[in-house]
């Protein structure tokens, strides 16, 4: 008896199991029913909805006219810089504990058509620091560009009332296919979906094997912005999306 009340058991927990995995697929497969400015909606758009959407844009986007940008932030500590290197044989290495508490807030966006990868620095992210990050994409990287594609994670910062405010003022008067930026959100707790995760890695790798170089904090700061004019980003998880 205690066997069988065992196997039920089991076979419940199969059950609910196979019902919330139908479920989640059911609720991937829909498109999102309101879109915002800044990308916020009931259900956040998965890649191969972002690529859909950027599917109607393909030809704008090789002509230049329409920009996509995956955006995304890095707190950089010098901690980031420590790793395995090699050393002589027979000298000591000696790396200095700082304090970690030290840290800098990298915004980053990367192009999809160009791959080219626009940085800058910042104490922390905030929504004030985000507004300050897309009205320099906007007037100073792509002044030119009819639309502005922004591809991003549902972040506070990235969906707060100052955002929207200034998309609200940037978007004024247009009609939702004629906006100056369009917003979309990567699905929920899905870090892969952006390839921007794998520039930060990169350049991550890039200081750590330049540790001896980087004894201090603010010679780790040079060395990781160094990195971007350093490496290229041209990674296969961009063309998901193309």
């Amino acid at each position: 008896r205690l066997l069988k009340k065992r196997v039920w058991c089991v076979v419940q927990v199969a059950t609910v199991l196979l019902q919330f995995a139908a479920r989640s697929g059911d609720e991937l497969a829909q498109e999102p029913k309101a879109e915002s400015q800044t990308g916020r909606a009931k259900s956040a758009t998965p890649a191969y909805g972002v690529k859909k959407k950027l599917q109607k844009e393909r030809k704008s986007i090789k002509r230049g006219e329409t920009v996509v940008l995956f955006e995304d932030e890095c707190h950089l500590k010098h901690g980031d810089a420590t790793g395995y290197v090699w050393g002589r044989k027979g000298h000591r290495v000696s790396v200095p504990m700082l304090n970690e508490r030290q840290s800098k807030t990298f915004y980053g966006a990367l192009d999809l058509h160009s791959r080219e990868f626009h940085l800058q620095q910042h104490d922390w992210a905030n929504m004030e620091n985000t507004v300050q990050f897309l009205k320099w994409l906007l007037e100073e990287r792509y002044p030119l560009a009819k639309r502005i594609f922004i591809i991003w994670d549902g972040a506070t910062f990235h969906t707060g009332h100052l955002v929207k405010d200034f998309l609200n003022t940037v978007n004024q008067g247009l009609k939702h296919s004629t906006w100056r930026i369009h917003c979309l959100l990567f699905a929920s707790n899905a870090p892969d979906q952006n390839p921007i995760e794998d520039c930060w890695l990169k350049a991550k790798n890039y200081i750590r094997t330049r540790i001896l170089k980087n004894l201090t904090f603010a010679q780790t700061v040079q060395s990781f912005k160094n990195a971007f004019n350093a490496l290229d980003f041209d990674f296969n998880k961009l063309n998901w999306y193309l």
